[in-house]
């Protein structure tokens, strides 16, 4: 998509053809995106998904024109929700899975701790590189 969008501009200029152009592109960009983002139920993948938007749409910012705006903003508002059901989901099983396998004193057992650990740490690794309206997004969530 940057390599399209940079040759079409400079050929183009800011010329409204450059959308029409890039119009059928975009839209097998979402379509592929969306089916993607449907059948995962992986946090880490969901999130590494906003991530790819955002440095796409940082990389093309000097350049962006208002058009292309919206077309991030479709597919990050398409990626959230999944985002968020993925985390709930995770911290449910954790709850059961505490429940079931919770030992005697009540500690939690410890490879359910390093599990539940690792993705947190995952997810925070990821979120550091995100604006800061979408970390504190992964903070709440998470």
């Amino acid at each position: 998509l940057h390599i399209e969008f940079n040759f079409v501009n400079d050929f183009f200029g800011h010329d409204p053809f450059v959308y029409s152009i890039l119009s059928e592109p975009l839209s097998a960009v979402e379509v592929s995106q969306e089916a993607l983002a449907q059948q995962c139920f992986d946090p880490v993948a969901l999130l590494l998904m906003l991530a790819t938007i955002q440095d796409a749409q940082s990389e093309l910012h000097p350049r962006l024109s208002r058009e292309l705006q919206p077309f991030f903003e479709r597919m990050r508002v398409a990626i959230w929700p999944l985002f968020k059901t993925s985390i709930d989901t995770a911290a449910e099983s954790m709850r059961v899975a505490h429940h079931h396998h919770a030992p005697a004193n009540g500690r939690v057992a410890p490879p359910l701790v390093q599990k539940f650990g690792s993705l947190a740490c995952i997810l925070y690794r990821i979120a550091a590189e995100l604006d800061p309206q979408s970390h504190n997004s992964v903070d709440r969530s998470v």
